[in-house]
């Protein structure tokens, strides 16, 4: 029982509930410190601009040794587009490509995927993408398409491509028959990133 002659204890000061501090601590973290101006968070920008700047930090010397993908502006949506997008000897290859692509498989559908002109029947088939000093040409069976003279490169499981760096090393009946042969293949087995 209390003492009646003990001096009353002052009232304690109600805390405040916590969602209360926490906000309040939000609002302080909100605010920059008074002996400093706000200092403004750029915006992340977009994928492109974002790469475009990891490129500008490397090293000149280890940049000029690797190729750079001639990315098509971002409005490029038809295959029409990413080739008129290109200059010179690219361009003449990937028309060439092109070419020998349709005359191959006529019923092949053409699309802009992954920033790059992919060709597909019964699932992706192959793709042509330009580069600074290159033109890939691609299959997604790689690894099954018949290479007796290993033109074919990649590191992945079952992509192949070769690497094209002049008009004059466009092989039109080597490429034609990748192409059919790619099309039998997707024809048979399926849609080659399905697993």
């Amino acid at each position: 029982m209390p003492d009646a002659d003990a001096p009353a204890r002052p009232a304690r000061p109600e805390r405040p509930k916590r969602a209360e501090r926490q906000e309040r601590a939000q609002q302080q973290d909100r605010q920059p410190p008074k002996d400093r101006p706000a200092k403004e968070i750029p915006s992340r920008g977009s994928v492109l601009q974002r790469r475009m700047s990891r490129m500008n930090n490397v090293d000149e010397e280890q940049r000029s040794d690797e190729p750079i993908a001639i990315l098509p502006p971002p409005t490029v949506v038809t295959v029409d587009a990413y080739v008129s997008h290109l200059r010179g000897w690219q361009r003449e290859v990937v028309t060439t490509i092109r070419s020998i692509i349709r005359n191959a498989a006529p019923d092949i559908e053409e699309d802009i995927l992954w920033s790059q002109p992919v060709y597909s029947l019964n699932g992706p088939m192959c793709y042509v993408k330009a580069f600074s000093d290159h033109v890939n040409f691609g299959f997604w069976r790689g690894v099954e398409l018949d290479d007796p003279d290993h033109l074919l490169v990649g590191e992945l499981m079952k992509m192949r491509h070769i690497r094209i760096g002049h008009v004059n090393e466009v092989r039109r009946d080597r490429f034609e028959a990748w192409v059919r042969q790619a099309v039998r293949l997707n024809k048979e087995k399926g849609d080659p990133t399905s697993f």
